[in-house]
This record gives C-alpha cells, sequence and structure tokens, in this order.
C-alpha cells in the first residue's frame, strides 16, 4: 500500500528541485479558491491518487523552478491566476512529485494529467476527497516567495 510524504520528506523533496529552502508543516486543506490539481495513476491507468495546491503555492512552486520574479508569482497569486509558463513549470514538479504518494517504495505512481481550476476545485473533485482512502494536507512556504497549502490523497 501507497504512504504519503511526511512534511520533512515534502520540505527536502521541494527544496532539492527548487534549488531553495521549502519548509512543509501539517496543516488543514484549502479548497475554498482556484487550485491546481494532478492526478496520477498505475502501471494500468487507473487512478490512484491526488495533488492539490491552492493558487498561491501553485504559483510559487511554478515560479520558483525557473527563477520568475516572486512579486509577479505573488501578484499571479492575488489575481486568482496561473499563467500558462508556470503551469508548464508546475506540471514538472508535479510529474516529479509522484515520489510523494511512495515513500515506502513499493506502489509506483506516475503523472497522468495537471489542471488549473481558477473557480476553485469541481464538485467531482471535492467528491473524491470525501472519500479518498487517505489525504494530508501541509502548508509550504517557499523561500523567497510565500506559503500555500498543498494536499496529497490517495484512492480506494
Amino acid at each position: 500500500m501507497s504512504t504519503l510524504y511526511d512534511p520533512q520528506q515534502i520540505s527536502h523533496s521541494l527544496t532539492a528541485l527548487l534549488g531553495r529552502d521549502s519548509l512543509a508543516k501539517d496543516s488543514k486543506p484549502t479548497l475554498k479558491q482556484a487550485v491546481s490539481v494532478a492526478w496520477y495513476s498505475d502501471d494500468n491507468q487507473d487512478a490512484k491518487a491526488g495533488c492539490i495546491c491552492d493558487v498561491a503555492l501553485s504559483n510559487f512552486i511554478g515560479a520558483a523552478l525557473s527563477m520568475i520574479p516572486a512579486g509577479f508569482a505573488r501578484d499571479c497569486a492575488k489575481e486568482g491566476q496561473l499563467p500558462d509558463n508556470t503551469m508548464d513549470n508546475l506540471q514538472e514538479v508535479y510529474n516529479i512529485g509522484a515520489q510523494w504518494f511512495d515513500a515506502n517504495n513499493e506502489d509506483p505512481v506516475r503523472l497522468q494529467k495537471a489542471s488549473f481550476f481558477d473557480d476553485g476545485p469541481p464538485q467531482d473533485l471535492l467528491n473524491v476527497l470525501s472519500n479518498a482512502a487517505h489525504q494530508r494536507s501541509f502548508q509550504i512556504e517557499i523561500s523567497g516567495y510565500g506559503k500555500g497549502t498543498m494536499t496529497l490523497f490517495l484512492l480506494n
């Protein structure tokens, strides 16, 4: 059975990927605003896991990956937008983030798709979350950019 990364593992992973200090702490999910969502599947293409980042963290991670100015990322987050180039960068992090769902190296998943919802999470996603086998949320601070929330979840 897959095991989700803990805050220390998430911090280490993002610090290594982004080349800047990142600190994750357990948190409550934030699902009332614009979000990006990544879906992960197994070798049979069955959906197994997902990751949701609020608009702020989506911008901060995507911007930090290619050193897009923090002020631009903060402005986009305030406006509830995620520019295409920032989403492309975020998708690269989501791709590598498949490891976040396999802390025990037992059940690998791969990125199936990533999307941005500027009106907040759709109802079907909220339904999936309410039935998730396991979920964990983090408040993550990306040094020089800011804080946001990430929720990882495993499907039944």
